[in-house]
């Protein structure tokens, strides 16, 4: 699962019991940083924590001083996380950097929480306006998808901003500094296949957080126990039917291993556009699927063609299931940093 599925998940868990956590939020980085901006991660008061802020180095330092840091409220804090060359043996993880964390205790966090755990579940984007200092640091607004907001009025149109851009930005006024975050929507990946080459797939797909649908016309193989990992597991005939909500950051994989599977999936993939279609199989049989789908849907074969990843994954070996499973999940991740990049200006600098 990725960072915000853990952080979550484990907020989810407290939430009922009214224990105590703190929030931690990257919002601004001077230097290098193995984390950036929005990343998150959040400290319960039995001392678990979920989500990650560095490369490693940060996690027990931010936990051990959170509950004590937020007494009063809501805090921006730097923390170093360059060498210190001074001393004999230099400390600090080498990074080169500062981060400045926004921490804030359970009552500040709790409505951006519940926004971002059903934009999760959405699978929707979300803009978010807070507040980074002064008196009124944490104070935020919360623009949805679906033009629903939260929070302060004066802040909501930053966060509509934020959201409209894709883009993450430190934003100062006369008396406050306030960082805007875009919040892209979780990304979700359909295999169109539920033989052994999916299983892999699906394990890989879940550590990255995405939200991973199997599909198969042969009801055997398309069984939930045989899945564990995956978000849903559907038949063919149940998909085409309606049950696929395929959105414009999403990957399509066809592994069917059936030349009458993978067309009717592909006709699915193609009327949605998604990030990425990618293919298994030779060259020349995806050429002839495509061929006959992009006639059937009045495309152009050529440029239609030129946007399917076939035969699929990067060339790091095809000899067993998870070394392909490997190959297409890394070109898919690929493909996503390539699409956000373009869709957004990732650095946030001090």
């Amino acid at each position: 699962m990725s960072d915000l599925g853990d952080v979550l998940a484990l907020w989810r868990r407290v939430k009922p019991s009214g224990e105590p956590f703190v929030l931690a939020t990257i919002v601004a980085v001077e230097g290098s940083s193995y984390r950036r901006p929005g990343a998150r991660m959040v400290v319960t008061s039995q001392g678990e924590r979920a989500g990650t802020i560095s490369g490693g180095c940060l996690e027990a330092e931010v936990a051990k001083k959170a509950a004590w840091l937020v007494r009063h409220g809501p805090v921006v804090e730097p923390f170093k996380t360059s060498f210190d060359l001074d001393d004999e043996v230099p400390s600090g993880s080498g990074c080169g950097g500062t981060v400045h964390i926004l921490l804030e205790p359970r009552e500040s966090a709790a409505e951006l929480l519940e926004e971002l755990d059903s934009a999760w579940k959405r699978r929707s984007g979300l803009g978010v306006a807070t507040v980074i200092s002064g008196p009124d640091t944490g104070r935020r607004g919360i623009q949805t998808e679906d033009g629903l907001s939260e929070g302060l009025a004066d802040l909501q149109d930053l966060a509509e901003g934020a959201l409209r851009s894709r883009e993450s930005s430190l934003y100062s006024t006369e008396t406050c500094e306030i960082f805007l975050e875009y919040v892209p929507p979780r990304r979700g990946i359909f295999l169109f296949g539920a033989g052994d080459d999916a299983i892999p797939m699906v394990t890989f797909a879940g550590a990255l957080g995405w939200y991973a649908v199997v599909i198969d016309g042969r009801l055997n193989l398309a069984r939930p126990e045989r899945f564990p990992e995956a978000s849903k597991v559907l038949a063919l005939a149940d998909a085409e039917a309606g049950g696929l909500e395929i959105m414009e950051q999403d990957a399509v994989v066809l592994m069917t291993h059936s030349y009458e599977q993978d067309l009717r999936a592909l006709r699915m993939a193609l009327a949605t556009r998604p990030a990425y279609v990618g293919m298994l199989g030779p060259r020349i049989r995806s050429e002839r699927l495509v061929r006959q789908a992009a006639k059937e849907l009045k495309l152009d074969y050529e440029s239609t063609m030129s946007e399917i990843h076939a035969p699929l994954g990067m060339e790091i070996g095809r000899d067993q299931a998870a070394v392909i499973a490997l190959a297409a999940v890394a070109e898919i991740q690929e493909v996503f940093c390539q699409e956000r990049a373009l869709a957004a200006r990732c650095g946030l600098l001090l």
